[in-house]
């Protein structure tokens, strides 16, 4: 056997196995940290609470609302809104906060709602903010501790109620 006939039949087969096999090893391992990044966000989707703001003066069943108060316990809160939400048959809820203007406002009575509820937050803030142009954040979790932010506002300055309700998506 010449030099020729080692390189051509036995080292360039092996090299070239070699690459190929790692080339496959490499396809795999993306294709499964692929599935499982599509699995966890299926997982995700499946536990993310979807719920959503009703209007006051629209027709709900008002007899059969949970009621959660928020405030901070730190200052003489003497304001207050009221906001009502239904929770679909999706996922519970589990309250974090609601933040106005960066100050956090706690559940005093709870944090978690029920698959298919109607809920009302009743939030009390202190006299010198000025509500309909605060900045309002409201963030929830679902039962794996994901966080997810809503901002809550008011379409105009004659608003009446809560009438804007948009998620913060996060990158």
């Amino acid at each position: 056997m010449d030099s020729n006939y080692i390189i051509a039949y036995i080292i360039i087969p092996i090299i070239s196995s070699l690459i190929g096999g790692g080339l496959t090893l490499i396809g795999v391992l993306m294709t499964i940290k692929f599935e499982n990044k599509k699995r966890k966000d299926e997982i995700k989707m499946a536990i993310k609470p979807l719920f959503y703001l009703i209007n006051p003066l629209q027709d709900y069943d008002y007899r059969h609302v949970s009621y959660y108060e928020f405030d901070n316990n730190y200052e003489d809160n003497n304001k207050h809104i009221e906001i009502i939400f239904k929770n679909t048959d999706n996922a519970i809820l589990v309250f974090d906060n609601i933040s106005v203007n960066g100050k956090k406002y706690y559940s005093q009575n709870g944090n978690i709602v029920d698959k298919n509820t109607t809920f009302n937050v009743s939030l009390s803030f202190s006299k010198d903010v000025i509500i309909n142009e605060s900045e309002i954040i409201f963030t929830v979790k679902d039962s794996l501790n994901n966080n997810y932010k809503y901002k809550l506002g008011y379409k105009t300055k004659d608003s009446k109620h809560i009438d804007v309700f948009e998620e913060i998506l996060s990158n």
